[in-house]
């Protein structure tokens, strides 16, 4: 049994004796040392180099009022309050103050919290300890308890809310455990309200470190040396000790900080429970990593360091915590160090992926003068490695961001481990349901549900895993996440436990699982496809590391989780969407003859979905596309998937003018068609069926599909933008200018509730058309610039130069016009795709005006070859070349 102590207090009663007062002749002088300076408000001056300062009434008081509150806030009102008692002063009288104060003391002393009010920011050599009017003198002379605490501690920065907070819980409740993890600023947070409060306590405060103490030393004995406590060295049982160690504190009124408790944490909860029951004058303050959990205890979450939301310049960005640290941080290392306004972003970008940890930043901010502020940035996936040279002085677990990680994880269960290890295979964050399929199981190391939810509780509590909100909608469930830090030492982990390969096998099942069943509710009816999405966002990144993981591995799981992902970010995220069939789309033809795990329903499914992709982008490979899905769905028996290939392989043919091919699907499609199926796969199955009335000239019939179209797909949740927006070329080949102009206005107007940014680009180009219809220039190019960025993005060259080339041909541009066309045709071909009927007849009539423009001047005209030769000039024009002829303005 580790030795334990009879504690006692030389004196001491049941009952202390009455409070004393202490006369002004026994207060100690009211004296503050910070640089140059020394404010002795006991002599109501302020020297400078030991000279006296020309500074006096207010403005002296202004400086005393924050300098006994100094590194807090201190609000306007509380300092008129101050300074002018029971007086009514405009608030320019304070500002008038703050002013003269700073011509003597500088800028850099005084520092004001926009919209809040101002901090005394220097460093206090030998700051006073104010004395309480409620002192027993007989205790506080028989124990001459010691503080522990530094006399010079170093700023606290961006926690003024934090202490305020704090403070107050500390005030009102006897047990207070300030929560957070390694590194995130537990201590420094203790030390600075214990340093703030020493005076507010008849028997002061004491810091009582338990950060050397190994798992079985006694934490009584630790508290009792803290306070200089006698320990006659008795043998006793450790309640026993505890409760001695009540009756000796029961008498006293003092605030006493246990730090680093988590390693101690069951010895720590027995004492601070018996102080927090018997002992009532007594606050006991735990900084951990895991809370006490006893009755008595209120817990202070410390979380990270603010960071700026959305672009701020410099100044404002100082205002932040985690960028005020970084910076005072490297400016400790490299003096000539500045945060201008170009900085900004980065040193915000590394500070988030820091998690906002002081530990962290600290560490990175000493690396910015070797490395610069960009390399830095780039290198925080080795940040393990990288963040080793922290301050000699520190504790060893406190050096490096490795070591402040060890220490966390090695306080963890076995089985608290493996859950920490194997979260790691998330990428952002995880449902609880998603987690339980990955995490618990028989290989490699069993762990059943209970084990699992008992580890992810602790994890939490130790700040390893934090709790994110679900998607709306989600009956509120919670998901879970590794923050940035320690995801990359668990990863670590995993590597090195062997289990790596198992778990993300599960991992890519579970997504697998997850986006199949999605994709039935879908099809089935019982969800509208303006639920899908949303429902589907949180878990995007993991649907994107199973797929990785499974074209490699699992080519069945591949074609089934491409498909949803595909259909979830289709239309607002193109660069992943095309990365999806960049990984997915060779497995279509590698397993076409459905080798063992891959079934021909699987395989048709995803080729349909990999048709649907590109449908607008490479019209006669999705045609293709299209035919091998339908045929792959007819041998699999696959009537839905059937369906709506051929709908595709009909609107395909539609955008050709094959009509009797599209009649032909059309009427494949009417003899598998089941009424019972859901208004998802009408909506999805039905957009070919205006161009059929298109190609057969009947503009009005084409106008009553669409809107029967538009009807159907609003009944599925899918919205009706597109269909409408399908109207707007109709229009304009019916006559109905004005009408194709007032409907594109009013999608494009409707854009930011739009289902995807690509319905506002496609409304956007229609508008064009609508807009060159009707020769109003102006209003063209200023659309075409607004669609420039959308199309570059998405692939929308050939629509976007087909616009540009009429819009130079209107504004007599004519060999602009041609090279344009030119540009157009090449990227038409490029992309296998051809141009639609009312396409043609808009670069048709762009080149007859370009012809008549470079004819009529001369009189001669030019001939066919030396119009060929400007539109094939145009196809070699770079991209940049393109924009600046669309763009350019007209000359006269």
């Amino acid at each position: 049994m580790p030795r334990s102590t009879q504690l006692r207090l030389v004196g001491n009663a049941a009952t202390p004796p009455p409070a004393v007062a202490a006369s002004p002749a026994d207060r100690p002088p009211q004296r503050w040392r910070f640089g140059r300076f020394e404010l002795q408000a006991d002599e109501h001056r302020l020297l400078v180099d030991g000279q006296p300062a020309p500074l006096r009434g207010r403005a002296l008081a202004v400086l005393v009022a924050l300098a006994e509150r100094a590194g807090q806030l201190v609000s306007r009102q509380q300092l008129l309050d101050h300074v002018w008692p029971g007086l009514v002063v405009e608030e320019n009288n304070l500002s008038v103050q703050i002013n003269a104060l700073r011509k003597v003391l500088g800028s850099d002393i005084v520092v004001t919290i926009p919209g809040r009010g101002y901090r005394f920011a220097a460093l206090v050599a030998n700051p006073p300890m104010a004395t309480s009017a409620a002192v027993n003198p007989v205790a506080a002379a028989s124990t001459t308890l010691r503080t522990n605490l530094p006399d010079l501690l170093p700023a606290l920065i961006g926690r003024d809310d934090e202490l305020a907070a704090l403070a107050a819980l500390v005030d009102s409740q006897p047990l207070v455990t300030v929560l957070g993890a390694g590194g995130i600023g537990k201590t420094r947070l203790a030390q600075a309200l214990l340093h703030a409060r020493r005076g507010q306590y008849a028997h002061g405060v004491c810091f009582v470190d338990l950060a050397l103490l190994q798992p079985g030393d006694a934490v009584v004995d630790a508290v009792a040396t803290a306070l200089g406590i006698p320990q006659p060295g008795e043998q006793q049982t450790v309640e026993a000790t505890v409760q001695a160690m009540v009756r000796a504190l029961a008498p006293l009124d003092i605030l006493i900080a246990l730090d680093n408790a988590e390693h101690v944490i069951d010895a720590v909860a027995g004492l601070a429970a018996a102080l927090a029951a018997g002992a009532p004058r007594v606050r006991v303050l735990v900084t951990s990593q895991a809370p006490l959990r006893v009755a008595a205890e209120w817990v202070h979450r410390l979380g990270a360091l603010a960071t700026p939301v959305g672009s701020v310049d410099a100044l404002v960005a100082l205002q932040y915590g985690a960028v005020a640290l970084f910076v005072q941080r490297a400016q400790a290392v490299d003096r000539r160090f500045a945060l201008t306004d170009a900085m900004v972003a980065p040193v915000v970008k590394l500070c988030r992926r820091l998690d906002g940890s002081p530990l962290a930043i600290e560490l990175a901010a000493a690396r910015a003068p070797l490395l610069g502020l960009a390399s830095l940035v780039a290198s925080l996936d080795q940040r393990l490695g990288l963040l080793t040279t922290g301050r000699r002085d520190a504790p060893p677990r406190q050096q490096t961001l490795r070591a402040a990680l060890a220490w966390s994880h090695g306080l963890l269960s076995p089985a608290e481990q493996a859950v920490f290890r194997r979260m790691s295979v998330f990428v952002g964050s995880a449902s609880l349901a998603a987690a339980m399929q990955v995490l618990a199981g028989d290989a490699p190391d069993p762990l059943d549900e209970s084990a699992v939810l008992d580890a992810m509780a602790t994890l939490v509590d130790r700040s390893l895993v934090e709790l994110v909100d679900g998607p709306a909608g989600a009956n509120d469930l919670p998901r879970y996440r590794h923050l940035d830090t320690p995801l990359a030492y668990a990863r670590e982990q995993l590597r090195a436990s062997g289990e790596d390969a198992a778990i993300q096998r599960r991992h890519a099942l579970a997504m697998c699982a997850l986006f199949e069943r999605a994709r039935a509710d879908l099809f089935s009816g019982r969800w509208l496809y303006n639920a899908f999405k949303p429902a589907l966002d949180p878990d995007m990144e993991n649907g994107f590391a199973a797929l990785a993981w499974a074209v490699a591995n699992d080519p069945a799981t591949a074609l089934v989780i491409a498909p949803v992902l595909s259909r979830n970010l289709f239309g607002r995220r193109p660069t992943e969407c095309k990365a999806v069939w960049q990984l997915a789309e060779p497995l279509l033809d590698a397993a076409s003859s459905a080798p063992p795990g891959v079934s021909l329903a699987i395989l048709a499914r995803a080729t349909w979905e990999c048709a649907v992709y590109w449908r607008y982008k490479r019209q006669s490979h999705s045609h293709a596309r299209a035919q091998q899905a339908a045929r792959l769905a007819t041998l699999a028996d696959d009537r839905p998937t059937q369906y709506l290939a051929l709908s595709l392989v009909a609107w395909g043919c539609g955008v050709t003018g094959d009509l009797p091919g599209l009649r032909q699907a059309a009427a494949e499609m009417r003899a598998i068609k089941n009424p019972g199926w859901s208004a998802f796969i009408d909506a999805e199955a039905s957009h070919f069926e205006y161009v059929e009335h298109e190609l057969a000239g009947d503009l009005s019939g084409a106008l009553v599909a669409l809107q029967s179209q538009a009807d159907r797909s609003r009944a599925a949740g899918l919205g009706d933008a597109w269909q409408l927006g399908n109207k707007v070329p109709i229009l304009l080949q019916a006559g109905r200018i004005d009408e194709a102009i007032a409907t594109a206005l009013q999608l494009t107007g409707r854009a930011p509730g739009a289902r995807s940014r690509g319905m506002l680009r496609h409304n956007l180009n229609k508008l064009i058309r609508a807009y060159l219809a009707k020769g109003a220039t102006r209003e063209a190019r200023d659309s075409l610039a607004a669609l420039w960025p959308m199309a570059q993005q998405h692939d929308m060259q050939a629509a976007f130069a087909d616009n540009a080339a009429l819009l130079a041909a209107l504004e007599q541009r004519p060999r602009d016009a041609l090279a344009l066309a030119g540009y157009a045709d090449a990227a038409f071909a490029a992309s296998g795709t051809r141009r639609q009927a009312t396409e043609q007849q808009m670069i048709d009539h762009a080149d007859r005006l370009a012809r008549t423009a470079l004819g009529a001047p001369a009189g001669a005209g030019l001939d066919d070859i030396t119009i060929t030769a400007m539109r094939t000039a145009g196809a070699a024009l770079p991209e940049s070349g393109m924009v600046g002829l669309a763009l350019a303005a007209a000359l006269g």
